[in-house]
């Protein structure tokens, strides 16, 4: 019996060391930014303004977030309650010195992963700009709202746009500072 919920844990491990691997290159590579708009007949206020990159950027930051939470648990798990069971004598002296092997291998491989990813360390950072965002999405639908109740201003919709480019600089910033503070201490 205990052989099977051993061997039971070392397939949910595999597959969720080599999921959470996956999750977490998935959710790098989705990090590309549409870099251009086509221009349509009628005037879109959103595009002028850059909020649709702010709405599209937090999109893929949800994603990201998401993705980075569920790498994370996967890790966790094969990490712990595998190392947990390995850590068990009565689990060590009852199963085969292979299976024992390859729970070891998991284990290490969940560590190796952990270690080159850092998904916890991602869905923080990730948490933070998704929070960022938001916050930054209802400045502009807010003055957009006040533009529609009067008369089209020029100088307020870049003035918007400016204000923007602006933050959304910031928050590039603030990642760029976070990956180099948590690469220094990892290194």
């Amino acid at each position: 019996m205990s052989l099977e919920i051993a061997a039971a844990a070392a397939t949910a491990s595999v597959i969720g060391t080599a999921i959470s691997a996956a999750l977490s290159l998935l959710a790098k590579r989705r990090g590309v930014i549409l870099a251009a708009n086509e221009r349509q007949a009628k005037r879109d206020l959103k595009s002028e303004t850059r909020l649709s990159e702010i709405e599209s950027l937090l999109s893929e930051e949800e994603t990201r977030k998401s993705l980075y939470r569920y790498a994370a648990a996967f890790l966790i798990f094969a990490q712990f309650v595998v190392g947990g069971l390995l850590a068990s004598s009565f689990i060590a002296k009852n199963l085969n010195e292979t299976i024992v092997g390859i729970l070891g291998l998991v284990v290490l491989a969940s560590s190796l992963v952990s270690q080159h990813f850092r998904p916890d360390l991602l869905h923080k950072l990730t948490t933070q700009k998704v929070h960022r965002l938001r916050t930054l999405k209802r400045w502009p639908e807010d003055q957009l709202y006040e533009l529609s109740r009067g008369e089209l201003n020029e100088d307020k919709l870049l003035e918007i746009r400016k204000q923007i480019t602006h933050t959304l600089c910031q928050i590039v910033e603030a990642e760029l500072e976070f990956v180099e503070a948590n690469h220094e201490k990892t290194a």
